[in-house]
């Protein structure tokens, strides 16, 4: 049944299908505030009131008012109210108080009331009434039974379908709450403030809930209860590590959700979605409309949810939550890593955390701050920080991530406080919860405190370009005064569409480089090239090299099988390059890919260039003016190739072709650091073939 209502509690108020007239009252954002002689009156004719189809006279309707009622012991007088219908009572000395504590009176109003036209609806302050008035919502619709009566008391929470709307009638927009927060232990007289809160939870016509709980994946649970008006909530919160808080909230701002649109709602986060269905009494699943959940504490990705409604609805569903996608890790466009403090003695320096291999930063102090900078601007969404191996007391507690263009002009991203760290090498993830998607050069990482210790550590910092998303969820959903029934969803699109940030990409290989992508390419390729470097060696060339030349006749070491490379793959933390990876299953080293490169690495001794400490530290070229980029590609490189002629051989996963492959260099001692940079490994061995032979 459709209600005609008004509903006060939203800003601007939802009124329809006609409009309100007010005497004598101060609209507030969560409330009408009637002042003494005040009234609120509306017009409404039965087509308003009558589904769709029916004539005539509603018959008896049921109207039921939100405001505040008098607690024990207030007298009923101190805020009367006067309900009248085309000017006949209703009731002439009902009661509610000034007090803050919202709650629903029915009335009945009997058909002799009403007439087939126009009938007017008129509720009063009386004059000489001790308090004001604070009224929430007005709701009417027919008595036609007792559970439809019921539930039109939460008709001012539903948005109204499309089969019920009359013609030109808008739906009401359902709402996202945030509110400001704080928590308390019972052993502190003191608020503390807590991150934000936003809920949105919308079922079709449902109402919204009135008692809300939830847990975290990390083991954090809140519960949470709403008046009416929705302005504030108090609940109980209960953190990872198992500390019990009070838990309150003030509501900050109430923003539209339009029916289907997401990119313009509060802090640009988009609820998540889902086609749902329930078990009905036949035994087969039925399509049960859209469910839209979104509840944001500043904790872990919500992986259970329970509710329970002003209609006496409930509900619970387990959510079956994904990771984040591999495929938008942006961890490899890192260039470079600035921090506040480091221990390069003991090589736990801030480039570790870049490292799947569970190296850590460790800092002095009880704060840090560590700057990554990105080859090109990305927009991060989520992202993760790993514990250390040992001493939980130096693990961060509280901290806030920023972004920036340039690397001056800082913006707030995510801020988080109270987290902990249950295990050692563990890795959490969390999701921006500040601001829409925003493209930046650099990403600061501000440690505010810690667990205790007097130094500060991490084993891993991440970024990725999208949210972890729920694939689904199963549970029940519970009608009042029905049993319960199996309740489903499949995710749709949760997030908004935005417009695509310009990014520039390396252009896939082409020419003879682009190939050189198969073993088979590779096996034709190397054995022309065998042939071209069948020489006497030079005076530099090492006799041992010369001398398996001669025995051998040619330059092709047996390939590296599946199994070797998934071993370096899995070592290193990271899937090869194409062209260098089919290289490798041709050739597992290989002698003389150039006049001076001697010989390249096998699968079990390529690694990354700063695990050769001496040679790194030698050839890296730290804090020379005009090479920070070179220093900080050379940090992060894969070292491929043994001691060429005062030469070594590298490629950059910082910088990735569309198809996959890694920028390669050469450092050479004749070099002003390092030399040419080639789009991939194929590219590379090409372009010094060339030069030999035109040597």
């Amino acid at each position: 049944m459709r209600a005609t209502f008004a509903d006060f509690t939203t800003d601007p108020p939802r009124r329809g299908p006609r409009a309100a007239r007010l005497e004598n009252c101060r609209p507030a954002p969560d409330h009408l505030a009637i002042d003494a002689g005040g009234s609120v009156t509306f017009d409404f004719v039965p087509a308003d009131i009558l589904p769709p189809g029916e004539d005539g006279a509603p018959g008896e309707l049921t109207l039921t008012v939100t405001a505040p009622v008098p607690p024990i012991g207030k007298s009923p007088d101190d805020a009367p109210i006067e309900v009248t219908v085309n000017g006949r009572a209703v009731v002439a000395d009902s009661a509610a108080s000034g007090d803050v504590v919202p709650g629903e009176t029915v009335f009945t109003v009997p058909a002799a009331l009403l007439v087939p036209h126009t009938n007017t609806l008129r509720l009063r302050h009386p004059a000489g009434a001790k308090d004001g008035l604070r009224l929430y919502r007005i709701a009417l619709a027919p008595s036609r039974t007792t559970d439809d009566a019921s539930r039109t008391t939460g008709g001012a929470d539903r948005a109204t379908s499309g089969a019920d709307r009359t013609e030109g009638e808008v739906a009401a927009p359902e709402p996202v709450f945030t509110f400001r927060t704080e928590r308390r232990a019972h052993t502190s007289a003191g608020w503390r403030p807590a991150p934000r809160l936003t809920v949105h939870l919308g079922r079709a016509e449902r109402p919204l809930p009135e008692q809300l709980s939830w847990r975290g994946e990390d083991g954090a649970e809140a519960a949470v209860a709403f008046p009416p008006a929705r302005t504030e909530f108090y609940g109980h919160h209960r953190a990872a590590d198992g500390s019990l808080t009070e838990y309150r909230g003030v509501l900050e701002e109430r923003a539209a959700l339009p029916e289907g649109t997401y990119a313009d709602i509060y802090a640009g986060t988009a609820p998540h979605r889902f086609r749902t269905e329930e078990r009905r009494g036949d035994g087969d699943w039925h399509p049960s409309g859209e469910l839209r959940l979104l509840i944001e504490d500043g904790g872990a990705p919500v992986e259970r949810v329970t509710w329970h409604d002003r209609a006496g609805d409930s509900g619970s569903l387990a959510l079956r939550n994904g990771g984040p996608d591999p495929r938008e890790e942006v961890t490899g466009l890192v260039t470079g890593v600035r921090v506040s403090d480091e221990f390069t003695e003991a090589g736990e320096i801030a480039r570790n955390l870049l490292d799947p291999t569970w190296h850590k930063w460790l800092g002095d102090g009880h704060t840090a701050w560590l700057e990554f900078s990105l080859s090109r601007p990305v927009a991060v969404l989520h992202y993760v920080l790993a514990s250390a191996n040992d001493c939980d007391d130096r693990d961060p507690t509280d901290w806030t991530l920023r972004g920036s263009h340039d690397g001056e002009h800082w913006v707030t991203l995510d801020s988080r406080a109270g987290e902990r760290f249950r295990e050692r090498h563990q890795p959490r993830g969390f999701t921006l919860s500040a601001g829409p998607a925003t493209a930046c050069h650099h990403y600061r990482l501000e440690i505010t405190r810690n667990a205790g210790a007097r130094h500060v550590q991490l084993s891993q910092v991440r970024f990725f370009a999208s949210a972890p998303e729920p694939r689904g969820f199963f549970g029940y959903c519970q009608r009042e005064n029905e049993g319960p029934t199996a309740y489903r969803g499949t995710a749709t699109s949760t997030a908004p569409e935005q417009e695509p940030v310009p990014v520039p990409v390396p252009e896939p290989a082409t020419g003879p480089a682009a190939a050189l992508r198969t073993v088979e390419q590779w096996r034709g390729y190397l054995a022309e090239h065998s042939a071209d470097f069948l020489h006497v060696p030079g005076d530099e060339e090492p006799e041992d090299v010369a001398a398996q030349r001669r025995a051998v006749g040619r330059l092709l070491h047996g390939g590296a099988d599946d199994g070797r490379i998934a071993a370096l793959e899995e070592r290193l933390g990271t899937r090869l390059p194409p062209s260098y990876r089919a290289f490798l299953a041709t050739s597992d080293g290989r002698l003389n890919l150039s006049p001076f490169m001697w010989e390249m690495r096998s699968a079990e001794a390529v690694d990354w260039f700063r695990g050769e400490s001496d040679l790194w530290e030698m050839l890296r070229m730290d804090g020379e003016e005009g090479f920070e980029d070179q220093t900080a590609m050379m940090d992060r490189a894969l070292l491929i190739s043994e001691d060429g002629d005062a030469q070594y051989w590298l490629l950059d996963p910082g910088d990735v072709s569309e198809d996959g492959e890694w920028a390669a260099y050469i450092w050479a001692s004749w070099y002003p650091g390092l030399g040419e940079r080639y789009g991939s490994f194929a590219e590379l061995v090409v372009e010094e073939r060339g030069g030999f032979e035109d040597a």
